[in-house]
């Protein structure tokens, strides 16, 4: 995955052994009942000493195929640059018959204690929804979510290709939604400005990551709107990074620090020299300046949290998609208590658009400042509206 031969000579045993990723992280036979026992027993231990459950690293990886088949090679546009992952389909080296009897096994050691969750990573290859329904119920994982809506594009192209392979995979059941973590740019430079202090794109991005069908993972700083840090090769940590610099800097760019407190050494997050610097221009966004700020994103997303916790379509209710012009994002969450539409514009510019829906409906406030004249709605830059249809009356794909 990270580049260089996914195969290392351990001398002393006079063997090959797999490793996915870093050649410290060998890949374990999940098939051995010896080294399962071990990991349950390791999960054991934490479950007694009462965390709230486990998320789960790349899950995909879990079995791979036992007489360890070569991938096929995967054709790529000449002149492409593509990492050496890249150019095989993973037909053998990722998720193989088996998993569901790991998870099952440990899903009731969860279940023995009430309030452990189990969540999933999977990564962002083909298939990843339907990876996540199949894996996910009462005899798997909780939760599962995907790399796949963080790996480039743009909001409203990678958000429409991604309802639309959940409708294909037979739903979002089970589905958690991350728009950042540590493998990836922060969203805030990927899908928003990216500048320091640009509050409206984040207040954006986090309005439509909390009206998303399904549970929500929300990343360290992305409620504060923190832009990708920019680091030097002598900063990095991440070996990814240092092995592809300047290709491809790493992770690192979204995994320092949070600013605590502005103007202090490294924005109070400690008095000691910390793992990663934290960038100056996050001083500025710094919690304690967000605080005292009711438009900073730190505000916006406590009161979009209330938000969605207030309206059951939110919290529960079915997601069906509007077919509106690009850029422009929209669905409605309907539940039997109510319908809701929602309209994102995670663009620069004002977007006008037109639907019979508008002139049916009543703003729901969400701190986001769309106007509304008869069937026609006026989005301004980095905004968005909600509209309440009342109870829901009947089920059917709106356009």
């Amino acid at each position: 995955m990270f580049g260089g031969p996914a195969w290392r000579w351990e001398p002393n045993r006079r063997q090959y052994y797999l490793h996915h990723f870093l050649a410290s992280q060998p890949s374990l036979n999940l098939r051995h009942p010896e080294v399962t026992e071990a990991l349950f027993d390791v999960a054991r231990f934490w479950l007694a000493r009462g965390v709230d459950g486990f998320r789960l690293d790349a899950i995909d990886f879990l079995l791979h195929d036992p007489a360890l088949t070569s991938n096929p090679l995967r054709a790529v546009p000449s002149g492409a640059t593509v990492k050496p992952f890249g150019l095989q389909h993973h037909l053998y080296d990722m998720m193989q018959p088996g998993p569901p009897a790991l998870l099952q096994r440990l899903r009731a050691l969860a279940d023995a204690r009430p309030g452990t969750l189990l969540l999933g990573e999977f990564s962002s290859q083909e298939g990843a929804y339907e990876r996540i329904r199949r894996h996910t119920g009462p005899d798997g994982l909780h939760l599962g979510y995907t790399l796949r809506p963080m790996r480039g594009g743009d909001a409203a192209g990678m958000l429409g290709r991604a309802l639309g392979e959940i409708a294909l995979a037979g739903g979002g059941e089970g589905l958690c939604w991350a728009f950042s973590n540590h493998d990836a740019a922060r969203v805030a430079s990927r899908w928003g400005v990216g500048a320091a202090g640009h509050a409206a794109s984040a207040r954006l991005l986090l309005g439509l990551l909390l009206s998303l069908q399904g549970a929500i993972c929300l990343y360290q700083g992305e409620e504060l709107g923190l832009p990708e840090a920019r680091l030097t090769r002598e900063q990095l940590r991440d070996p990814q990074g240092i092995a592809s610099f300047p290709h491809f800097p790493g992770r690192d760019g979204s995994r320092t620090p949070l600013p605590w407190r502005a103007g202090e050494a490294h924005a109070g997050f400690t008095a000691g020299e910390p793992w990663l610097p934290l960038p100056a221009e996050h001083h500025p966004l710094s919690i304690d300046l967000q605080h005292a700020d009711p438009e900073a994103p730190l505000q916006a997303c406590r009161r979009l949290i209330a938000w969605r916790k207030a309206h059951p379509a939110l919290r529960y209710g079915d997601l069906i998609p509007l077919d509106l012009p690009a850029p422009l994002i929209g669905f409605i969450r309907q539940a039997p208590q109510e319908r809701l539409v929602l309209a994102f514009n995670p663009s620069a510019a004002p977007v006008r658009f037109t639907s019979p829906l508008l002139g049916k409906g009543e703003f729901c406030e969400n701190g986001f400042t769309g106007l509304v004249e008869s069937n026609m709605a006026v989005l301004p830059p980095w905004s968005g509206l909600a509209l309440s249809l009342g109870a829901e009356t009947r089920r059917q794909k709106v356009g």
